[in-house]
């Protein structure tokens, strides 16, 4: 299992987001304290909410591609 930050800074950057995901085949959680929904799931992902830390979590091996493509959301 690999972890990153990541924040969305709009509606758009969480539908890239989301599309990104859906191409790979590992499964994937993004955590915002007590709640956590699958990271291949827009409505999910904005009821989280924008402009805010989050937690992704992405299961499996192969992980290094899929987070070079998701950059522009990542966080410190």
């Amino acid at each position: 299992m690999q972890t990153a930050k990541i924040m969305f800074r709009s509606v758009a950057d969480a539908e890239e987001f989301v599309s990104c995901a859906e191409r790979y085949p590992n499964h994937m959680d993004i955590q915002c304290g007590n709640r956590m929904v699958d990271a291949k799931s827009l409505l999910g992902v904005i009821g989280l909410g924008i402009e805010r830390k989050l937690n992704l979590k992405i299961y499996g091996e192969g992980c290094e591609d899929l987070l070079n493509k998701m950059e522009f959301c990542t966080v410190d």
